[in-house]
């Protein structure tokens, strides 16, 4: 059985900030109805990290009404499980190899500086989280996880939410797809 997690990251959150940053995401997303406090809710592969219920847009936008957002605090690595691969360019969509990523992404992870990458064809650069990493990997000191229950992917509701978090929090949000 296959399953999926949403994965929404916000790259500007140090460390000593995440819990912070946890609060005033959370405090949005209920206060915009996207979530609602239930304290039965939590994801099994993120049942140590507080979780909230679908709100009634996430539920209109025609999610699975067992669903829920996990709001993890604290430096991790995140990846897109089955089939991951490297970073797409924005410019030209070249996909570097994963062989070239894993140690730059592991020198980031163990305390080192966000990579600056370049294109092979088109020589555009960018810092890593700048790239697409739908189906890559990063690492991040917040994110919110959502569990799409069995509505399965839901690529509407995670450019809505990037959305209106990147406009109304700010930060440096990315996503990726983890399929498990």
């Amino acid at each position: 059985m296959s399953d999926n997690r949403e994965q929404l990251l916000d790259l500007s959150v140090e460390a000593e900030g995440s819990e912070e940053r946890f609060s005033q995401v959370r405090n949005w997303f209920r206060s915009t109805g996207w979530s609602m406090a239930d304290p039965t809710v939590y994801d099994l592969y993120y049942d140590k990290h507080p979780a909230d219920a679908f709100g009634p847009r996430t539920l209109a936008a025609s999610a699975d009404a067992n669903g829920s957002y996990s709001f993890v605090s604290g430096r991790d690595y995140y990846f897109a499980g089955e089939g991951t691969g490297g970073p797409v360019c924005r410019r030209c969509t070249v996909q570097l190899p994963l062989e070239l990523i894993v140690p730059l992404v592991s020198e980031w992870y163990d305390g080192g500086p966000e990579p600056r990458l370049a294109c092979p064809d088109c020589s555009w650069t960018g810092l890593f989280g700048d790239w697409d990493l739908r189906s890559c990997m990063a690492v991040a000191s917040f994110a919110v996880i959502i569990d799409t229950g069995t509505a399965g992917y839901s690529p509407e509701l995670t450019m809505t939410l990037l959305e209106g978090l990147r406009t109304n929090l700010g930060g440096r949000w990315v996503y990726i797809n983890k399929y498990i």
